[in-house]
């Protein structure tokens, strides 16, 4: 125990020193807001390495690191701010907690589909960490630069603790991850399940757990998890054999009418965005998943209680979130041939400027069909005609 504490502790110190630089350095930024800092678990309380690391993100809450310090909550002395101490007890509500966040709730159940949720049953069996340890609201709120900066630590982390295999939840989390550790991904259930190997370590990655599974989903990637945990080096195609039968039956839950308004929406959504990925359009952001239409425009499908097609520019990010404005004359100077893609979208019955965030959305209402794959067909056949539409405009080049 002594040997691996006084590794985390080192650790510790080292990253939190990361943190604070960084915060520091984005005190005048907009990121500012979300520069509190924390893992999760508490780390403290390891005796050995753990049996699994559960790796998700980043903390999906707010707050500034300033704030951080003086609040009771994380009872920091505010001069000197976060301690490697302080830090390696995690968050002060993951005990209290996690039993209500749907992202927990959802990964036990899987687990115990998979026969393997004892292991959740004991800390000493596990540790629930993030890629990033920066808080935001939405992971879309962490740019490329932080992530870079700031995952490294987690993976200096994950080499400490040596569990016997990593979860990652959601596919930016494995991305980062292969790219950082020089792993490959190598899929085995497309769009549900993939594998690599590092450190003589299993690492598998499942769509995030704060997403909508139905039973079947879980069952598959439950069982799917309880194999590769029995048997980490089942070659792909043997794999894809024994799981067929529940693979089949999830191809036959989607396919089914669906009389639950949520579930469909959560099955659109997922749905989409796999076609998309099959038709080789590559993923510009991850939260929302987006997707390039052309050299202008993105496109996403929602699945909030507005189920919706959603169209905007890209270069709504990298100027700064600028707001759709019908009032304003010079839309078309901010975002290219604005008001002509306005005018196709309206015809086709999107609400234009939608909230003022988005160049026009569309409910999922619209869009014909009686199951999940009618409409997304119905949506993809759609957004290949506005990708393809040809503007009078000249610098559409």
């Amino acid at each position: 125990m002594d040997n691996l504490q006084e590794k985390l502790h080192i650790w510790a110190l080292n990253t939190v020193e990361v943190y604070k630089t960084m915060a520091k350095e984005e005190e005048n930024t907009s990121f500012n807001s979300y520069t509190s800092f924390y893992t999760q678990s508490d780390l403290t309380r390891l005796s050995s390495n753990p049996e699994i690391v559960i790796m998700a993100t980043n903390p999906g809450s707010a707050g500034g690191y300033q704030e951080q310090k003086t609040n009771i909550n994380w009872n920091l002395d505010p001069k000197k701010g976060m301690t490697a101490d302080k830090f390696l007890q995690g968050n002060p509500f993951f005990i209290s907690e996690k039993a209500k966040w749907h992202l927990w709730r959802r990964l036990n159940s899987i687990l115990q589909y998979g026969n393997l949720g004892h292991i959740l049953e004991e800390s000493q069996n596990y540790a629930y960490t993030n890629l990033v340890f920066f808080n935001t609201p939405k992971a879309c709120q962490l740019s490329q630069r932080i992530i870079e900066r700031c995952a490294p630590c987690t993976i200096e982390l994950l080499s400490i603790l040596s569990p016997k295999f990593i979860l990652c939840l959601g596919e930016l989390t494995m991305d980062v991850f292969c790219k950082l550790s020089g792993s490959i991904k190598e899929t085995l259930i497309k769009g549900e399940l993939s594998r690599t190997y590092w450190n003589n370590t299993l690492v598998i990655h499942l769509p995030h757990t704060s997403k909508f599974y139905s039973r079947e989903e879980m069952n598959l990637v439950g069982k799917g998890i309880c194999l590769l945990y029995q048997k980490p080096s089942i070659p792909q195609s043997e794999f894809y054999t024994e799981m067929s039968p529940l693979i089949e039956d999830l191809k036959r839950k989607k396919e089914a009418p669906v009389t639950s308004s949520k579930e469909l929406r959560y099955a659109i959504e997922d749905l989409f965005n796999k076609k998309m990925e099959e038709l080789h359009y590559e993923k510009f952001r991850y939260n929302p998943i987006c997707f390039p239409l052309n050299e202008h425009l993105l496109v996403s499908v929602s699945h909030d209680n507005k189920a919706s097609v959603n169209i905007r520019h890209r270069d709504f990010y990298i100027n700064g979130k600028i707001h759709y404005r019908q009032d304003l004359n010079n839309m078309d100077e901010i975002y290219p041939n604005c008001s002509e893609y306005a005018s196709i979208l309206r015809d086709l019955d999107y609400t234009i400027y939608a909230e003022n965030v988005w160049l026009g959305t569309k409910s999922i209402k619209k869009f014909r069909g009686n199951n999940a794959t009618e409409i997304v067909g119905s949506i993809i056949e759609e957004i290949k005609k506005i990708s393809m539409t040809k503007l009078s405009s000249n610098d559409n080049k």
